[in-house]
């Protein structure tokens, strides 16, 4: 019994590490699909992007550069890739969104999710309300 019980253990962890794709590591960012309409306000949202960038680092933090510094932790469930926000410009979100209304308290501490695209060599924002933030590893 101790055998089969030890040898199931054992494949239950080489699966569980094993499965899912290796999000970790440095990516380029873009922005997909902001108004075609309107080329001028496409190109003015990705000019200020600026140098859009996110490492996703083995600990389950995260650095984005987007326009400012962020900082967080991130989880990775199936294909989802969620980032939650704790810190930007070097602040907490408590102390950045102090004098805030409740709204934007509240969307500040919304985290970002991501679909995780081709092994986690690309990450595709779900939030598609202004184009489609696009990150693909470097």
């Amino acid at each position: 019994m101790n055998r089969y019980l030890i040898s199931v253990v054992i494949a239950v962890t080489l699966v569980a590490g094993c499965g899912g794709a290796n999000v970790v590591g440095k990516y380029k960012g873009s922005l997909e699909g902001t108004d075609t309409d309107n080329p001028m306000s496409a190109a003015l949202a990705q000019s200020m992007m600026g140098n859009l960038s996110l490492e996703l680092k083995p600990d389950k933090t995260f650095t984005m550069n987007m326009m400012v510094p962020l900082e967080g932790s991130y989880t990775v469930s199936g294909s989802t890739l969620t980032l939650n926000l704790e810190k930007a410009m070097g602040m907490s979100v408590e102390d950045m969104t102090k004098d805030a209304s409740p709204s934007e308290k509240a969307d500040a501490k919304k985290p970002m999710v991501f679909t995780i695209e081709d092994g986690g060599k690309k990450l595709v924002a779900v939030d598609k309300k202004e184009g489609a933030m696009v990150f693909v590893k470097e």
